[in-house]
């Protein structure tokens, strides 16, 4: 049962909510932004933009306190990074652009490394790139402990299963 729609951008495709489930935050690939919701209110709180010519913002992921959001902007191979206290971008991570689009992203709940869909790593405590690709996945997780990165690669129909200290293949689903 549907109990409120909240009007965000258009073409909503990636969502995050806070560790303390008080804000939503949601990509809109077709207006470029990201929109904050107050999940008490089920009001727009924020609307930040994410910046370039049509990046096409697709996956959200929050570091563990919950204090930076991680915007993995498909068309420009850029990772907006914005503050959830203000609303306001710190920075932005620009990838080499070598390989595949950036359609997902996820965090460690361990160590301070953001894993990217298409291979990249980035040390979310000074915001670096710690190595680029080659994957091609539209979907990656993390394991609560750590331990195991799982990536869905798509059209090509199975799930990885890898090593995100090494990034060594350890078993597909």
């Amino acid at each position: 049962r549907v109990i409120a729609e909240v009007p965000v951008g258009t073409g909503p495709l990636g969502i995050a909510l806070s560790p303390d489930q008080g804000r939503l935050y949601v990509a809109n690939a077709f207006t470029n932004d990201i929109y904050v919701i107050d999940t008490q209110s089920l009001g727009v709180v924020g609307i930040v933009p994410v910046g370039g010519q049509f990046p096409q913002p697709w996956a959200l992921a929050l570091n563990p306190a919950g204090t930076r959001l991680y915007v993995a902007n498909l068309n420009l191979q850029t990772i907006p990074v914005i503050d959830t206290s203000s609303n306001d971008l710190v920075t932005t991570i620009t990838l080499s652009g070598q390989f595949s689009s950036v359609r997902a992203i996820t965090i460690s709940p361990v160590n301070p490394r953001a894993y990217l869909g298409n291979g990249a790593i980035i040390d979310t405590s000074n915001n670096s790139i710690v190595q680029e690709g080659p994957l091609d996945g539209f979907a990656v997780a993390m394991s609560t402990d750590g331990t195991r990165l799982f990536v869905a690669t798509g059209f090509q129909g199975q799930v990885l299963v890898m090593n995100p200290t090494s990034l060594a293949l350890l078993d597909t689903v």
